[in-house]
């Protein structure tokens, strides 16, 4: 189980799940924070010291996610512009 605290000034913080790659059996929480006109994505991860998946795996999950991100037509940056 993960948690996340976010500042309470902060209170554009919503949980993000990306819609391309969602594996429950990767613990990673993302966290989508608005701040004026900033969007920050925070990704919260526990890596158990002997995961049932590979590593490799783990990193393209996250890659996956990281590139849903960073596309121009990500809805969730423009909703918060």
């Amino acid at each position: 189980m993960l948690a996340v605290y976010v500042r309470e000034s902060l209170h554009d913080a919503v949980v993000w799940s990306p819609t391309l790659s969602t594996d429950p059996i990767f613990e990673l929480l993302w966290i989508k924070v608005g701040h004026g006109h900033d969007v920050i994505f925070v990704g919260a991860l526990y890596h158990p010291p002997a995961p049932s998946y590979l590593t490799c795996h783990l990193v393209e999950h996250i890659n996956t996610a990281v590139l849903q991100i960073r596309a121009p037509s990500c809805p969730e940056i423009s909703q918060m512009s």
